[in-house]
């Protein structure tokens, strides 16, 4: 229950995100480091479809489904899930404006 309480503070920071993305957009960046910062946003996307193999390593490489981890540790899937929607919410808003950036520019 404890992991829940961080929910609303990944909803607010994406809400921040989102609106932030013009700006965060606009600053000058090698393309290399761009890459990299967009990619650690998909990072919780990865961790959440992978999770039942973590866990099943956890518990020395037995079998679990991806629907029995929900069900051992709903907390952690619930705000996974929260932290991967934002994430996407934040990557999509970030890749649209250096979209529109990049059509300003040429």
């Amino acid at each position: 229950m404890l992991l829940l309480a961080g929910v609303p503070a990944v909803v607010l920071l994406a809400a921040r995100g989102v609106r932030r993305a013009r700006r965060w957009a606009d600053r000058p960046r090698h393309r290399l480091g761009t890459t990299l910062r967009l990619l650690t946003l998909a990072a919780p996307i990865a961790l959440l479809v992978t999770l039942h193999r973590i866990a099943g390593f956890l518990y020395r490489g037995r079998d679990i489904s991806w629907w029995q981890t929900t069900y051992l540790y709903p907390t952690l899937v619930a705000l996974l899930a929260v932290t991967a929607a934002a994430g996407l919410l934040v990557l999509a808003a970030r890749l649209r404006q250096l979209h529109t950036r990049r059509g300003r520019t040429s």
